[in-house]
């Protein structure tokens, strides 16, 4: 390979990694951010928690209350799911925005009627 096309991959690569750190950095901002307003929202009705509770309370009562297949929460999550690993992966091209449309109109109707019947708020264990 000849040296100005190993500088130009190199010179790629370092913009990839500082642009996947640039949007790491803001996600983490706008994560503090929420959370941070929840908090004030919440005052002390849950404890201590992350932003990754709120994600896995997704997955645990998306599946068990709502009835969402697990694909389909995966893909919500934006997990790897075993629909896309191995060999699959390179012909499963799938943005399954039906599917995701559908489980967040689920997800959505639920958290709506947990909010009118103002339940204990619990996080999945």
């Amino acid at each position: 390979m000849p040296p100005d096309e190993r500088a130009r991959i190199a010179a790629q690569r370092v913009e990839q990694h500082f642009l996947r750190g640039q949007i790491e950095v803001v996600g983490r901002l706008v994560e503090q951010e929420a959370v941070g307003g929840l908090d004030e929202k919440l005052g002390d009705a849950i404890g201590s928690w992350t932003f990754h509770d709120l994600r896995r309370t997704f997955e645990s009562l998306g599946i068990d209350q709502c009835k969402i297949p697990w694909t389909t929460t995966d893909v919500c999550l934006h997990h790897v799911g075993e629909h896309k690993k191995g060999v699959k992966r390179t012909y499963n091209h799938a943005d399954y925005i039906d599917e995701k449309r559908d489980a967040m109109q689920k997800w959505a109707d639920y958290i709506d009627g947990l909010v009118t019947m103002r339940p204990e708020l619990k996080m999945a264990a």
